[in-house]
């Protein structure tokens, strides 16, 4: 019984394998696309950055909260597993993204 259910998954794992980086491949080359309409249109201007790091900014102030929310609903529920290093290593990653910007950008001023 264990070896039909082996066979079964591997099939299954290797389609959704082959889905996830064919989603990501076809997401690249729409933003790919996107950016060069946008530059032939000439949409890149200060006035998209501006809109650009204000959205990145309040994206990151939604984030944050998010994901200690998170942290804590999986931890009451789930305990302390992978669930839960997933989600901690997301956190410390964003604060070191974090943090990483301010210094560097504290450097250009």
């Amino acid at each position: 019984m264990n070896e039909t259910l082996m066979q079964m998954a591997v099939p299954m794992n290797l389609g959704g394998l082959i889905g996830l980086f064919g989603g990501l491949l076809l997401a690249l080359l729409g933003w790919a696309f996107g950016r060069h309409m946008q530059r032939k249109n000439r949409g890149l201007d200060e006035r998209t950055d501006i809109i650009t790091t204000r959205a990145k900014s309040f994206s990151w102030n939604v984030l944050i909260p998010a994901l200690l929310i998170c942290w804590v609903i999986i931890t009451l529920f789930d305990g302390i597993g992978l669930p839960f290093f997933v989600i901690m290593a997301l956190f410390v990653i964003s604060q070191i993204a974090y943090v990483s910007s301010i210094v560097y950008h504290n450097g250009r001023n």
